[in-house]
């Protein structure tokens, strides 16, 4: 019987990985993102509370964070809807990077901080950073520098913590020199991928 639920749960999750990355192909190339565009590229950066998101703003943001493996598809709707605050990075209208201030679950949060062998207590972390993606043509242009810019103020001074996969310099790179953070204990496994993930806090 367990055999069979985890089974169907799988096919559930690949189901909706199937159709999000579907509908964000169809979304970009209907409108040829960053084919031939310039480095001098305008980027403007929005920032709501999920209530504030309009229906198709809000399936191409949960589109690109499922199409990037950044979450477990069968618990975004739920992470969604908790979140502080959503950031949008456009260009010329056009969806090209998100972002998110968000309410992690508690189990989720006591993981992170195990299995990254740290002393700090989970609970006070009220916020988790994440769910950063920018599509491949408009990577290096400090988007999510921008994006940790706008949306750590959401947190009003609380405590936040985020991970990034240890490979990821440039996401390194904006937590620390634009949001403040530091390296937290050890790197540990991804549930997500092969690549580990490094812990990093702002109190």
């Amino acid at each position: 019987m367990l055999r069979r639920v985890v089974s169907t749960t799988h096919c559930c999750e690949r189901k909706i990985i199937e159709e999000v990355e579907g509908q964000l192909a169809i979304w970009h190339s209907e409108r040829r993102v960053g084919e031939g565009m310039s480095s001098a590229v305008s980027i403007q950066i929005d920032c709501f509370a999920p209530a504030k998101v309009c229906a198709p703003d809000e399936a191409a943001f949960q589109a690109m964070v499922v199409a990037a493996r950044e979450v477990t598809p069968a618990t975004l709707p739920t992470l969604y809807k908790n979140a502080e605050a959503l950031a949008f990075a456009r260009s010329g209208g056009v969806l090209v990077g998100v972002g998110a201030l968000k309410h992690p679950f508690d189990s989720h949060r006591e993981s992170v901080f195990r299995h990254a062998r740290s002393n700090l207590s989970p609970a006070s972390f009220a916020y988790e950073l994440g769910w950063f993606h920018v599509i491949e043509s408009f990577q290096g242009k400090h988007i999510s520098s921008r994006m940790v810019q706008v949306l750590m103020p959401w947190a009003a001074g609380g405590s936040v913590y985020a991970t990034s996969r240890v490979n990821n310099e440039r996401m390194h790179h904006a937590l620390i020199r634009h949001g403040g953070f530091v390296k937290e204990g050890g790197d540990f496994a991804s549930t997500l991928g092969d690549v580990p993930l490094r812990l990093f806090i702002r109190r």
